[in-house]
This record gives structure tokens, sequence and C-alpha cells, in this order.
């Protein structure tokens, strides 16, 4: 969960459609060299828990992340594509849905730019299928693409969960 103090302002311009919102007005405790307090702005508490459940619908991939996913999944070991989306679903718990063709979409991608190379196997189903394997390159991409998103992700947080105001 994450919690942030926002002036209120703040909290009616934060969409949460990946996330369930709770407010609270914060009156009481605020100390009197607060400059919300003192400039007449209410304060209020935002909290983000992801919500995970039947209910609660799977979240868009971004444009350009599912290469990423698919890099990391093979990082640990080659896979066909279907352990694949099992294994993104698991550790999203559900949260992010792969759809097949754009899974193979990544994978022929991928293997175009030899970010990952493909034989064909057996799976334990004693059935024929592909199996992806990450190559040298396609880790140093993973890397390089990884430290991007993080940043990427954390200015963006940043900007979300500040006070309203100038720049």
């Amino acid at each position: 969960m994450v919690t942030v103090v926002a002036p209120i302002c703040a909290c009616h311009h934060i969409g949460a459609p990946i996330a369930l919102l709770h407010s609270k007005i914060l009156t009481e405790s605020l100390p009197s060299s607060n400059p919300f307090l003192t400039q007449g702005v209410r304060l209020c508490t935002l909290s983000l828990e992801t919500v995970v459940g039947e209910s609660s619908p799977s979240l868009p991939i971004v444009k350009g992340t599912v290469d990423n996913l698919v890099l990391k999944a093979l990082c640990w070991t080659p896979m066909h594509g279907f352990e694949i989306t099992q294994w993104v679903e698991s550790r999203s718990r559900g949260s992010l849905d792969i759809r097949d063709s754009a899974l193979y979409q990544a994978l022929h991608r991928l293997e175009e730019r030899n970010l990952v190379t493909a034989e064909w196997g057996v799976t334990e189903n004693n059935q024929r299928a592909r199996y992806y394997r990450i190559t040298k390159a396609g880790r140093a991409r993973l890397a390089a693409e990884t430290a991007q998103w993080v940043r990427y992700a954390k200015t963006v947080t940043d900007i979300l969960t500040s006070a309203a105001g100038p720049a």
C-alpha cells in the first residue's frame, strides 16, 4: 500500500483505474508550521491498494512492455509461449493478462532482433512447442530497458503523488 499526503486539490486530480482509492481528511494533529495549513489548504491522505480478484479487471499492458516482460520471464529458464503467459500472470498476481497474439508478435520481434533464440521441443504433456531462450544481447537489452523503466516510473509516480503547485 502506498500512502501519500497531499492537498485536497491534488486528490481530486488523481485517477485510480488500477487501484482502489481511499481518502481521509486530516484536520487534527497537523503541526502549525505545516505550509498547507497556513495557506488554508486542507490535506488528505491517499491510500492506493491494488485490487486483485475476480471482480477486478486485468490491467491494460502498456505499449512496449510485452517484450520486456518476455525477456524477464526467459531470464530464469527457456520456456514455450504458454509457460511465459503463466509466468507473467503469476508474477502479476493475475493483474496482467497478455493476449496470445501480443505474446507471439513479441516473440517474433525478439527473435528477429536476436534477443531470443527458439528451438522445437516437447512439453510435459507430450506436445510439440517452440522453446525460447534469452541471448546475451537480450540480457543486455533487458538491463537497459529495466533501468529506463524504473527511472520513468519513479518520475511519473513522483509527479502524480506530489502536491499540486507551481513548477
